[in-house]
């Protein structure tokens, strides 16, 4: 009898959701492949990584329904990405599908009899599509610690839920103590300020303007800036996009950034001082998160990016926080999520595994 193997959807905004998938699928005792048009054909790490088409182009036409975030009409991407998923639920029967996120992908994989775990994201995410992905999979995981759960979330999806804690790529660091911390020896003290890949309120003048007012400090940006026609004093650098900010931020006295999940997850397991100003994301995903970093002290939270004069007691302020505090929500996130998936392997698909 073939062993149940294990699929992650992947989706492309940000690269949040990619980081997560690739922090939990080593974990598993199960194959596993990762979908998502992020990514190519290619084995990393044991894990199969599948590209998908994109489900968009420039003309499509994007209608809006009560229980379907995105259904367009006339994308190629949308017929040729759901052939090549059910072609792999086909060929690797029995398995599983992690969906991170989309309702739609959800529901194909629900309609072609394939067990669903859906991973639920920060915000007010009650509305008809959600409530049905929620309803139609085999059980919901949330990638933060039970306390951080919305108030409003109705009894039925948190009993429903698995709740893993942060989950970063850089957790096995703080498992063995051996998160780096910057070195205060140094003349000047340094901040990161991170936009990502989704978009960020921060503008490039504002960081050469917060440089001139903190020559103490040395400001590293790091994302897509157009910094071209910028003359930038010694104390900036822009280094664009990296794939791993690690030694960065693990330099950084101070890092400042939005409240997307995969930032939050890495700077908590690296323990450092942050700055958070939340993005306008749909949900109120980020307003949410940031409100939790501010009720348990876990950042300073500013609703919009300081002007140039602010950025000095800012940052003395930042200085006195205590990264001790992440401590308490720095579990091994993957592991967990590792075993909260295999127990829907072995309780959804008896005897197939």
């Amino acid at each position: 009898m073939r062993e149940t193997e294990v699929g992650f959807y992947v989706h492309h905004q940000g690269h949040g959701h990619l980081q997560r998938a690739r922090a939990i699928a080593p974990k598993l005792t199960h194959r596993a492949t990762l979908f998502s048009s992020l990514v190519g054909d290619q084995c990393i790490n044991g894990v199969e990584h599948c590209h998908l088409q994109p489900d968009y182009h420039e003309q499509c036409v994007v209608e809006s329904f009560d229980h379907l975030h995105y259904a367009p009409l006339c994308v190629d991407g949308l017929r040729q990405r759901a052939r090549r998923l059910t072609a792999w639920f086909e060929e690797h029967w029995p398995c599983i599908l992690i969906v991170d996120v989309s309702v739609e992908i959800a529901t194909l994989a629900r309609l072609c009899g394939v067990p669903v775990i859906y991973v639920r994201q920060r915000g007010n995410r009650f509305d008809a599509a959600h409530n049905f992905a929620y309803e139609s999979a085999t059980r919901l995981l949330a990638p933060y610690p039970a306390e951080w759960e919305e108030p409003d979330t109705p009894v039925r999806w948190r009993e429903k839920t698995d709740y893993t804690g942060l989950i970063s790529r850089y957790e096995h660091l703080a498992e063995n103590g051996t998160a780096p911390v910057s070195n205060v020896e140094e003349s000047r003290r340094h901040v990161t300020i991170i936009t990502g890949f989704g978009g960020a309120p921060i503008v490039a003048e504002a960081t050469l303007a917060a440089a001139h007012a903190c020559p103490q400090w040395h400001f590293t940006v790091i994302g897509c800036l157009d910094h071209v026609a910028l003359t930038y004093p010694t104390n900036l650098s822009f280094l664009g996009q990296v794939d791993d900010p690690l030694r960065w931020i693990a330099r950084s006295d101070v890092v400042v950034g939005s409240a997307g999940d995969s930032l939050v997850s890495e700077i908590a397991h690296l323990k450092k001082r942050f700055i958070c100003i939340p993005e306008d994301r749909p949900f109120g995903e980020q307003r949410s998160t940031a409100a939790i970093l501010a009720r348990y002290n876990l950042a300073i939270v500013l609703e919009m990016p300081p002007e140039a004069a602010q950025w000095p007691d800012l940052l003395q302020r930042a200085l006195m926080q205590m990264p001790e505090r992440w401590d308490r929500f720095c579990s091994a996130g993957s592991d967990e999520a590792a075993r909260a998936i295999s127990r829907v392997v072995h309780q959804s698909l008896p005897g197939r595994n």
